[in-house]
């Protein structure tokens, strides 16, 4: 059995006979079936699971997806109630963390059943996540390693007269060119005073609960 189909298997035990997943978030997608697919989606029933894509992706999602059957679309939501029909879904469980409102209120017009908006199927996908196999132990460690080297490598070209931007392009270039596939997320660079300067907010939640902290008290709590 392959990771792709244990995982969807964990999903599947917690369905009830006329529930579906509807998992839209293109790292879930990935997590599930191998493919990253930002325009499609994938429909996990307790017998089966669907990915959804167009015409653009039809023929990598084939060769790539062996766990999930692949049903292409013109009008996603058209193909998406068929499937719901077929298996007689009558309520479908969403990424309560994932779905925007505006797109939550667009579901709930085209699809044809019932939309079942909380944390269930999105805290059975994250805590499925927490548990790495080796393969994505190996993967964490080679991310570091690429990190560690190009940061070792991009201090060499630190000194005065460059800009924080210059800093972080060849950042980028040096992990890329180690091997890296692209940038986790957007790059930070600061120098200087702006340690100090740059001012972070959050609210406990409470009446009087608004907090602040620099970015030089946040790295002194949480190097990482």
């Amino acid at each position: 059995m392959s990771i792709f189909e244990k995982r969807l298997g964990k999903v599947q035990c917690d369905l009830k006979a006329n529930q579906a997943a509807l998992v839209t978030d293109d790292i879930s997608i990935f997590y599930f079936t191998g493919l990253p697919n930002s325009e499609g989606s994938l429909l996990i029933t307790q017998d089966e699971s669907y990915l959804l894509v167009d015409f653009r992706y039809i023929e990598v999602a084939e060769n790539t997806v062996k766990t999930s059957k692949v049903v292409m679309f013109s009008n996603p939501y058209d193909v998406l109630n068929e499937l719901i029909s077929a298996n007689d879904i009558s309520e479908i469980l969403l990424e309560s963390d994932k779905v925007t409102l505006s797109k939550y209120n667009e579901m709930k017009k085209f699809i044809k059943a019932d939309l079942k908006d909380s944390n269930e199927l999105s805290e059975s996908i994250n805590s499925l996540r927490l548990i790495k196999t080796e393969d994505e132990v190996d993967k964490l460690k080679k991310a570091q390693n690429i990190a560690e080297k190009a940061y070792l490598e991009v201090l060499k070209i630190v000194k005065p007269g460059i800009t924080e931007r210059q800093i972080a392009l060849e950042l980028e270039y040096l992990m890329k060119k180690n091997g890296a596939e692209k940038i986790a997320f957007d790059l930070i660079t600061v120098t200087g005073k702006k340690m100090d300067q740059k001012v972070y907010y959050h609210h406990s939640g409470w009446i009087g609960g608004m907090k602040t902290a620099t970015l030089k008290e946040k790295l002194a709590k949480k190097p990482e």
